[in-house]
């Protein structure tokens, strides 16, 4: 009866585990009974909660957040999908890179390299005289035929453009932002020579300036036309035509600056060519200045 009569006082107070035949609201608190109820269900069900009243169960559903630059995943799948843009925007930028790359590597001459950019000793030409058996021999001309405009070719990067001036009427009004504009606009027949700087055929700093890499839907042939200036090495030759003259430079020194080191516009105190354009090939970080003085040949 004493077992009976400690079993109905738990049944009323609700503290057993809920079992079949007995409704339950609520958790039950720890408790032992060192009778004959303590049995095997009820105490493994008081070691259970004990345990998980003092190690509570952490929440392993919330995943811990990391910042940004730590997370290696984030970092090198944004890495890859700018890489594939800058390649895809600047395809063609980076084919001519490429094909002239290939070509030096194992020195294959391109067609500007086999044509001759002096006069050559052509064979003299023998004829018959009509009527009798001697022969005569003609001369044939001996000259170098010349492009008629303003033009840079420089053969061992497969260079042959023209270069464009650019109107001088904002450069006198020092109206800036017009004077860009109209730079934008020659730029897309070709290379420009830098406004403000002297022409070939008088001394001092000529400076040719062209696009590397542009935007693919912009106008213009000319987007990436200065990209091959990346292979440029010392001692090449770059060969101006102004005024059907021709004025030939060898490479003295390449080097890339900031944008704002304009100290390679001025004059060097002697004759030379600059060559500026954009590097890295599809930005505008930094300028790639390649620098001549004129050689006889």
């Amino acid at each position: 009866m004493e077992d009976n009569s400690f079993y109905n006082y738990l049944k009323k107070n609700k503290k057993l585990p809920r079992s079949k035949g007995f409704e339950q609201k609520k958790t039950p608190t720890v408790f032992f009974a060192s009778n004959k109820l303590s049995s095997h269900k009820i105490s493994l069900a008081n070691v259970k909660l004990k345990s998980k009243l003092k190690n509570p169960p952490s929440n392993t559903n919330k995943k811990e957040l990391k910042p940004w630059f730590l997370d290696f995943k984030f970092l090198f799948t944004s890495l890859f999908i700018f890489l594939v843009s800058q390649v895809f925007l600047n395809f063609s930028a980076y084919k001519d890179f490429i094909h002239v790359k290939y070509m030096q590597v194992f020195n294959i001459e391109n067609s500007l390299q086999t044509t001759a950019f002096k006069a050559r000793q052509e064979p003299i030409k023998e004829s018959f005289i009509e009527g009798s058996n001697q022969t005569q021999s003609i001369p044939l001309y001996d000259f170098e035929i010349v492009p008629t405009d303003f033009r840079i070719i420089i053969p061992t990067l497969n260079i042959n453009v023209p270069i464009k001036e650019v109107p001088k009427n904002n450069l006198f009004l020092r109206d800036w932002k017009n004077l860009e504009k109209d730079i934008q606009n020659s730029l897309q027949d070709g290379v420009i020579h830098y406004p403000g700087t002297p022409s070939p055929n008088l001394s001092g700093n000529f400076v040719v300036t062209g696009h590397s890499s542009y935007y693919p839907w912009s106008i213009g042939r000319y987007k990436d036309v200065f990209a091959v200036l990346h292979n440029s090495k010392l001692d090449d030759l770059i060969y101006v035509y102004h005024n059907q003259r021709k004025y030939v430079y060898q490479v003295t020194d390449i080097q890339s600056v900031y944008p704002e080191d304009i100290e390679v516009l001025a004059d060097m105190g002697d004759n030379r060519i600059t060559l500026i354009t954009c590097t890295p090939l599809g930005t505008n970080i930094k300028r790639l200045i390649v620098s001549a003085v004129p050689v006889e040949i």
